[in-house]
């Protein structure tokens, strides 16, 4: 899948993610492999002004990863499996949330994780819900 950056008209940026994030800045005519054994790019929406990004590994065994320089150095900020959401403000709240469903269904509990703080804490809030089936 492709991603293209909010301030493509000027950094002509476009990422690619499956198993490999790639990084092309020149519209698409050449790529560079960033990050190996990834998963899913969450680019933040001010990303032409911030130059976040986030990579959700798509193995149990990863976790996501977090580059403030548009994808050169990946530091990882939580090593749980998660599909990841950033808010809307995220350049203002820096506000993060992680759905976990290991151990979804009749034997287990979705994990909500949250961060407020760009990454580097999280908290879980699944704690006294009722329900066990988290959804998007």
């Amino acid at each position: 899948m492709a991603t293209y950056s909010p301030n493509f008209k000027v950094d002509h940026t476009i990422f690619t993610s499956s198993n490999n994030v790639y990084r092309s800045t020149d519209r698409g005519l050449s790529w560079t492999p960033i990050l190996t054994q990834a998963g899913s790019l969450t680019l933040s929406p001010q990303f032409g002004v911030d130059h976040t990004a986030f990579v959700a590994s798509n193995s149990m065994s990863g976790g996501v990863s977090k580059t403030l320089d548009s994808g050169t150095t990946w530091t990882p900020v939580l090593s749980a499996y998660v599909r990841l959401y950033l808010s809307p403000q995220y350049g203002t709240d820096q506000k993060i949330f992680g759905l976990s469903n290991i151990g979804a269904g009749p034997y287990g509990a979705n994990i909500l994780y949250r961060s407020i703080n760009g990454g580097a804490t999280w908290i879980t809030l699944t704690i006294g819900l009722t329900t066990t089936n988290i959804g998007d």
